[in-house]
Parts: C-alpha cells; structure tokens; sequence
C-alpha cells in the first residue's frame, strides 16, 4: 500500500484574515507574490523550515506570501502551488516562525491563505 500524504498545517479556525492572540483583532492582509528580497529574510537561520529559495526557482511554481495591509516587509506566511488547470496543487505551506506554538503572535495563516482566490 502507498504511504499517504498530507499537508501538516494547524487550523486555528476558519477565518478570511489574521487574528492578533492577544488583542483578538481581526487584521486585513494582503497575498503578494515573494520576491528575491523576500528570500533574504526567510532562512532556516531566522527559523523557517523549507528551502523557499528552491520554490522560486521550480518552474510553473507560484510563491506567495501573507502580509497585514500595508506591511508588506513582515511575512505572516508562504505558500507555493502550482495550477494544473483542473485543480491547484499546494506544494508547500508554512507560518512564520513567530505564528507557531502556544505563544504565537497571529493565527489563522493557513486558514487564510487556504480561502484565498487564487489568480
């Protein structure tokens, strides 16, 4: 038998957008697309856990990122997928290192990025 698959994301609670956990303040975000600059600040060194540099690269991949509005400079989020037409295929989805664990400063990254339309 196949050994299956799965995406290894905590789901706070579905939500269009960020909740801050400690005010409890719903924040408006914005998914842009990662840039190089980007991947100068998303390093296992800073505690991120995939090689996003690599995502970039990976032809027919799209990089997108959360952000709050109007501060793009601090991610939230990441996500890497690829449209095969009939379907979106999620290569990688990762929190910031600051949105994990019992004291996380926001939830509902994946959530988000999960009930975004995708262009």
């Amino acid at each position: 038998m196949a050994k299956q698959k799965h995406i290894d994301v905590w789901i706070d609670k579905l939500t269009n957008s960020i909740i801050n956990t400690i005010s409890g303040d719903n924040l408006p975000t914005d998914v842009l697309e990662v840039t190089s600059n980007d991947l100068k600040l998303v390093t296992k060194n800073r505690g991120w856990n995939f090689n996003w540099k690599g995502e970039l690269k990976k032809e027919n991949t799209k990089v997108i990122k959360l952000t709050v509005v109007k501060n793009p400079e601090i991610i939230q989020g990441k996500m890497s997928f690829e449209d095969k037409g009939d379907h979106i295929f999620i290569n990688l989805v990762e929190n910031a290192p600051f949105n994990i664990g019992k004291k996380k400063l926001y939830e509902g990254v994946p959530e988000t990025f999960l009930l975004l339309p995708v262009n």
